[in-house]
């Protein structure tokens, strides 16, 4: 058997994924699409280019790495990725090929993180993200038996007047899709 190949045994396993943010789960094949479909330009001039970039630091510190100037850290990478995310479908679409990996994984119960403090600065309402997201969660578990639990986030360096607005902004989907809060380091 090949190092990196999974056991059928394991395979089969029903599976849990945990802490998982869902930006970060973002196909180089869902990014260039979404590009296009809302006119974003990216800072790459052909898909090879796109996937080459995927190529990440995933420290911000050169000192530590002796990273090559040019290649994006995670965060980078994470940030530029959700620049393409603009629409409820956007969000929807994102989460629902998440959710597939997840079932063809026998993932049976995730628990991705989001904020929604990252996107108004970009034009992209709250409501935008936590609609997309809800959508994917009922139909993730009808479509792929994948069921989710949605942590929402607040960025800790951000001000905490934005974090209460996030805060209340998100209030009226608590009892639908979010299952509990937490903070993550500034990414967005």
């Amino acid at each position: 058997m090949d190092g990196l190949a999974i056991s059928p045994f394991i395979a089969s396993l029903p599976k849990v994924e945990l802490h998982v943010h869902i930006e970060g789960t973002l196909l180089p094949s869902l990014r260039w699409s979404l590009a296009q479909k809302n006119n974003i330009a990216l800072p790459y001039p052909t898909y090879e280019a796109l996937l080459a970039s995927y190529a990440v630091s995933l420290t911000h510190r050169p000192e530590l790495t002796g990273r090559t100037p040019g290649i994006p850290t995670f965060l980078e990478a994470f940030a530029a990725g959700c620049a393409v995310l603009v629409t409820e479908d956007d969000f929807y679409a994102l989460a629902m090929s998440y959710l597939a990996r997840c079932a063809a994984m026998n993932v049976r119960y995730t628990e991705p993180f989001f904020d929604t403090q990252g996107h108004p600065v970009r034009g992209v309402a709250p409501e935008t993200v936590l609609n997309g997201y809800l959508r994917a969660q009922r139909d993730g578990a009808a479509r792929y038996g994948v069921r989710s639990s949605w942590i929402y986030c607040f960025i800790r360096d951000r001000p905490v007047d934005e974090g209460l607005a996030a805060y209340e902004a998100a209030r009226p989907w608590a009892a639908a899709a979010v299952e509990g809060g937490g903070g993550q380091m500034g990414c967005v």
